[in-house]
């Protein structure tokens, strides 16, 4: 993605909403191919199969609201593809949002039985989009109703590179992620599933894929972003939080994706970074 797209997707960050009213007038086709195409010819950051399909919400059950479409998201049944169909799905909102198309993300959207699969991938998740009959944009980030910055960044309360991770959308509006860092990389973590298992297991991963695209724009808008990368935690010094996402005081040799509270996702280097 060149920097303008992505200073401009950054942007919407600070201005799109969830959207749960719709004109019920069907998007010219177009205008659907076009969401479709937004989403597949994004970058999958931890790679796995995905594919994208827009339903007629008359066909989708399950997400207590009318809507003209559905974007179905299918995806390899592991995390990191799942978080990736995410995180290539959220920089298709942002895009709809700034062309003035509503949208909001349905965790219990459920399409019809011929429509659970596409091309040997289960259904994912589903987001409602059209033509919104509500405000579909935010006068400002003062709408949002977010943790405060420092509950999800060890202490930081003033960063305008971590400010979109911190407006990122998020089911029942948890923001699961935490986010930790040195001076060549930003490392993404995600909650750990409860006992509800695999269905909030997943549902983790589609938040924690919202955030990393957040993350991911406001980092390449500002002309810092160096790539994905897996780390090896044997080989850095990180710190590990406790379950009430407060640094432990002491830095810790061992890997925080072994922490009880939390899942080391993926690491954003840095422009120049190692």
């Amino acid at each position: 993605m060149k920097i303008a797209e992505a200073r401009r997707l950054r942007d919407e960050v600070f201005l799109r909403k969830s959207v749960r009213k719709y004109f019920p007038a069907q998007l010219p086709e177009p205008t659907l191919a076009w969401a479709v195409e937004l989403c597949e010819s994004a970058e999958a950051p931890l790679g796995g199969e995905a594919a994208f399909r827009v339903l007629s919400g008359e066909k989708v059950g399950g997400f207590g609201l009318k809507a003209p479409h559905v974007l179905a998201i299918y995806a390899t049944p592991w995390p990191d593809a799942i978080l990736s169909a995410a995180f290539r799905a959220q920089l298709a909102c942002l895009a709809l949002s700034a062309e003035g198309i509503g949208s909001c993300w349905m965790g219990m959207a459920r399409p019809s039985v011929k429509d659970r699969v596409r091309e040997g991938l289960p259904y994912v998740i589903g987001i409602a989009f059209g033509r919104p009959q509500e405000a579909a944009r935010r006068s400002g980030p003062e709408e949002f109703k977010r943790k405060p910055l420092s509950e999800i960044s060890g202490g930081r309360t003033n960063d305008k590179i971590l400010e979109p991770l911190r407006l990122a959308p998020s089911a029942m509006n948890r923001q699961p992620w935490h986010v930790m860092g040195s001076g060549d990389a930003l490392d993404l973590y995600v909650r750990r599933p409860n006992a509800l298992g695999k269905w909030f297991g997943d549902s983790l991963m589609v938040d924690a894929g919202i955030a990393l695209s957040h993350l991911y724009l406001s980092m390449k808008a500002e002309g810092v972003f160096g790539g994905f990368a897996r780390e090896d935690f044997s080989k850095r010094t990180r710190y590990l939080f406790d379950s009430e996402k407060k640094r432990v005081d002491k830095p810790c040799a061992i890997s925080p994706p072994s922490d009880r509270y939390y899942r080391y996702v993926l690491s954003l280097k840095t422009q120049g970074g190692g």
